[in-house]
């Protein structure tokens, strides 16, 4: 590169023209068998190489297991160019529109800016070792079928399970660490996003105003089973319901979990919904801050002003104030207005 920035310039065409003019000797980096994440599938089965993807909805509401899975190692390996490419953009020059007067220098510059984030920025896998043990658990569940989707599968119809809705703070749920969800959700995204849908949920109380409520549904036929519904990002009138299977009595007390979403299904790793629901009533234990809360009720009723209030020093009555209006208006000639 540089590359044009049209639509035939795309990652896909940009991937094909390096590997097919041989950039910068870039198949000499490769072996036979490699695996690559980009959609020039038939071009890269030539050159001898593998080619993954996310997999694609077509019209489904939801990705099976084994589909759910194998995106989920996409999106694990891809992790790495989205950290690199993200240390790039922090430098200014590299994260604002570049001038068309610096095009014969882009290269050079990238080349120093890479040569500095090299030398003085910590590496972007700070330790090797557990990164082998995230990708062995990964491997073992690959071809897992999500338990808590065929039990809940099995009651449909006349034996339909019942829920009742309660305040996640009335709740016993067993306690979990930032560790533990660390283990479960094989990476640090889905906290990240747990966390604005955890503000979401949180609703003022119908029982105390002063008061906000983090709801959750109880099974009424089976006591280690918990849920919540979240709102979707992408759509107001869609609901993802996230259900999770506990035990008390064990030391990782998480057995299973399902979730609505398209990629619910999965068991390795979880989705941001699964994640918001452990997060809430086992890392913070569903307590709520309501003076700290940008949802609290009283924060939210102070940031507003009623035009209707009026200070006690206020001596002007509305027909004062009207008044001042309509003699201001007379002195105002047409060509004033005009």
């Amino acid at each position: 590169g540089p590359f044009f920035t049209d639509s035939l310039n795309n990652d896909a065409a940009i991937l094909k023209h390096c590997m097919l003019n041989d950039e910068q000797q870039v198949l000499s980096w490769l072996r036979d068998n490699d695996v690559l994440f980009r959609d020039t599938v038939n071009t890269l089965n030539r050159l001898g190489l593998q080619v993954a993807m996310p997999s694609f909805l077509h019209n489904r509401k939801q990705l099976p297991a084994d589909e759910a899975n194998r995106t989920r190692f996409v999106t694990k390996n891809r992790w790495i160019i989205e950290s690199v490419n993200g240390k790039i953009k922090q430098w200014k020059f590299m994260a604002q529109i570049i001038q068309n007067s610096t095009i014969r220098f882009i290269s050079d510059y990238l080349d120093i800016i890479c040569a500095l984030i090299n030398k003085y920025q910590c590496s972007a896998v700070k330790d090797i070792e557990n990164g082998r043990e995230i990708a062995m658990k990964m491997r073992e569940m690959l071809t897992t079928e999500n338990r808590l989707q065929e039990r809940l599968a099995k009651h449909t119809g006349t034996t339909s399970l019942h829920w009742s809705k309660h305040n996640a703070a009335n709740f016993q749920f067993p306690p979990l660490t930032e560790e533990n969800i660390r283990d479960l959700t094989f990476g640090s995204y889905q906290i990240r996003m747990a966390k604005s849908y955890i503000i979401e949920h949180i609703r003022q109380s119908q029982t105390n105003e002063e008061e906000m409520e983090f709801l959750v549904e109880l099974c009424n036929e089976h006591d280690d089973l918990v849920r919540a519904r979240f709102q979707s990002r992408h759509s107001n009138n869609k609901n993802h319901i996230a259900t999770v299977q506990f035990d008390n009595h064990k030391q990782q007390p998480i057995d299973a979990w399902y979730c609505t979403c398209s990629a619910g299904a999965r068991e390795v790793g979880m989705c941001s919904h699964i994640t918001a629901l452990l997060w809430h009533l086992g890392v913070n234990k569903a307590v709520i801050s309501t003076d700290n809360h940008p949802l609290s009720a009283s924060r939210l009723i102070k940031a507003i002003d009623d035009s209707t209030h009026f200070s006690e020093n206020d001596t002007n009555s509305d027909d004062d104030n009207a008044s001042a209006l309509n003699d201001s208006d007379t002195n105002n000639s047409e060509d004033d207005l005009s």
